[in-house]
């Protein structure tokens, strides 16, 4: 009984990030759902408990309606702190239900590679950078006004580098781990898988306050997002490089080039005064394909190298 368990849980040589969901028990498509379901609702319920000192203060002072732009750096490390409990309830959700190491929702390798994430967070970061750029020299240089409060910067900045990589990563674990593993059970197609997991990352996005600019090109970026993020999770065999490059998106846009109307308030060096929907799409692709292309070419070189050493 003790072996078979023991089977079930041992990661074989080449096995893929997909069938990760295979591993351990309750492994059928239905009973994902039902740990979705769960980790989804931790997060909005339990999570939600991060958010009640601030707001029942907001009521207190009469100031609850506006509490997010009257004491936006509480309400931001608030809000940040809200995706731990997906972390909370995705470990319970593996161990106790599943059965299977943590480690097993993050990658197919024996243990995470810190590598990728980093040089996946400044590939990402140099080539968001350049977008911004492109915009704010050519394309809108009318948008981008500066706001660098040196009172401010340095308290939202500690609070975003501290916070941010939980609250990406986070959603990596709930979108591009646990439900990417789940529906990799009903099928093994890469583009089918994408684009359903890009659709699921869109729903929790459309609140956002930035969707009012086009309800149409702005849930669609988000689909985008979450298509892109899960192709290179595929292809690379694990999340490190979504966990980067969702990590550098998110700091570069609260820290850098926030927008005026962003449903979370910051001191960011640019206040973009409007977003310009279609650029923001079209930059969007041309980064997820520069950088897959540049992560690809560097796995084929790796591949390569591997294959000259092995006798």
């Amino acid at each position: 009984m003790i072996n078979e368990k023991q089977e079930s849980l041992k990661v074989k040589r080449g096995q893929s990030f997909l069938t990760m969901g295979e591993l351990g028990k309750n492994n059928q498509g239905w009973l994902y759902l039902v740990g979705a379901i769960f980790i989804f609702i931790s997060w909005q319920v339990a999570g939600a408990l991060f958010l009640a000192p601030i707001l029942i203060y907001g009521v207190v002072s009469g100031t609850v309606d506006t509490v997010a732009t009257s004491y936006p750096l509480a309400w931001l490390v608030s809000a940040l702190l809200t995706f731990s409990m997906i972390w909370v309830a995705a470990f319970v959700v593996l161990r106790w239900w599943h059965q299977r190491p943590f480690l097993t929702l993050f990658t197919q390798a024996p243990q995470l590679r810190w590598g990728r994430i980093i040089e996946s967070g400044l590939v990402y970061g140099v080539l968001v950078l350049g977008a911004s750029l492109v915009e704010a020299w050519w394309i809108n240089p009318g948008i981008y006004e500066w706001s660098y409060d040196p009172r401010w910067f340095w308290l939202f900045a500690g609070g975003i580098l501290l916070l941010v990589p939980m609250q990406a990563t986070a959603e990596e674990i709930l979108f591009r781990g646990y439900l990417l593993q789940g529906t990799a059970l009903l099928t093994r197609n890469i583009w089918v898988l994408s684009l359903l997991n890009g659709v699921l990352f869109m729903f929790p996005h459309l609140l956002n306050e930035e969707v009012q600019a086009d309800p149409i090109l702005v849930p669609l970026g988000f689909v985008v997002s979450g298509f892109f993020f899960a192709y290179i999770t595929i292809m690379d065999n694990g999340m490190e490089l979504a966990i980067g490059a969702h990590t550098a998106n998110n700091i570069f846009a609260l820290l850098f080039t926030n927008l005026a109307n962003s449903s979370l308030k910051t001191a960011p060096l640019f206040i973009v005064k409007e977003l310009d929907a279609v650029y923001s799409l079209v930059s969007l692709v041309v980064i997820a394909v520069l950088f897959t292309a540049w992560f690809a070419r560097r796995r084929e070189s790796h591949h390569q190298e591997r294959d000259i050493h092995q006798p």
